[in-house]
């Protein structure tokens, strides 16, 4: 991850040692740590954005960050859970969307990443991630993780195919990106393939192939194999720039809407035979 802009230094004054919540309020905090959307008509697709919010649980105190610092990509997928919705109501798709920040709980990370309560970002400390206990690690994991797979599961039943939406910044490392939109996968040939192709004819261009990130050589929480069932699944990331505005959103959800339903036809035609 990359911040386009300067961001202020994270307070110093350490947030650790507040009071764990009592079980009433991580239940509370669990139930509004995530959003669920359900589908009108049966369909092969369900979507998953593990990082649609930059919310903080208020117990947490921002983890002594200033907004501006959770407000951008550092906090999570700007756009992220704009697209997602878009694209469930235009799919028929259940879609599961997290709130919380990926500072608090990374919810694509297994609990031993470093990601997972990452302690800085790119050098700026995260004060509330310095020392976490046992405890609070499990606390935190109550009202962010475990109600988001309980979702993920409600989203995928009855599905053959799951995508998780994310967004990327348009510069990373002074590099600029030249993908408006990338298909991560572990299969080319079983749907990346034609959502690529489809994509393209789209007007995007170029399509990342496995861009960019090479989802081969990196180990993610959601979408691995023990979660997912045997379903076939695919990582989207859009450039956040393109979904900036609530025009871009409704732009690019109706060519990528297109592009997968086009895709998805494909797959399923070939299923069938």
């Amino acid at each position: 991850m990359s911040a386009v802009e300067p961001l202020p230094a994270a307070s110093r004054d350490d947030p650790c040692g507040l009071p764990l919540p009592d079980a009433a309020t991580l239940a509370a905090l669990a139930a509004a740590g995530v959003e669920e959307i359900a589908a009108a008509r049966p369909g092969p697709l369900a979507l998953l954005c593990e990082h649609g919010g930059n919310a903080v649980p208020a117990p947490w105190a921002d983890l002594g960050l200033p907004a501006a610092l959770l407000a951008s990509h550092f906090g999570y997928d700007p756009g992220a859970a704009a697209l997602t919705r878009a694209l469930a109501a235009r799919l028929s798709a259940p879609a599961a969307l997290g709130r919380w920040s990926r500072l608090f709980v990374d919810l694509n990370r297994q609990v031993q990443a470093w990601e997972c309560v990452r302690p800085d970002c790119s050098g700026i400390p995260v004060p509330g991630n310095l020392d976490v206990t046992a405890e609070d690690l499990a606390a935190r994991l109550a009202v962010a993780r475990t109600p988001f797979d309980a979702a993920a599961d409600r989203a995928m039943a009855a599905r053959a195919v799951v995508l998780s939406i994310h967004t990327c910044t348009p510069v990373y490392h002074a590099h600029r990106r030249p993908w408006p939109v990338g298909v991560l996968w572990r299969e080319r040939a079983v749907l990346a393939a034609p959502l690529i192709d489809a994509l393209a004819a789209e007007g995007y261009d170029p399509v990342g192939d496995n861009e960019p990130y090479d989802w081969r050589e990196a180990e993610g929480y959601t979408l691995q194999d023990t979660r997912i069932g045997g379903r076939v699944a695919l990582y989207l990331e859009v450039r956040n720039d393109l979904l900036a505005t609530d025009g871009g959103v409704a732009e690019h959800a109706a060519r990528i809407g297109a592009a997968l339903a086009t895709a998805l036809a494909d797959w399923e035609a070939r299923r069938g035979g």
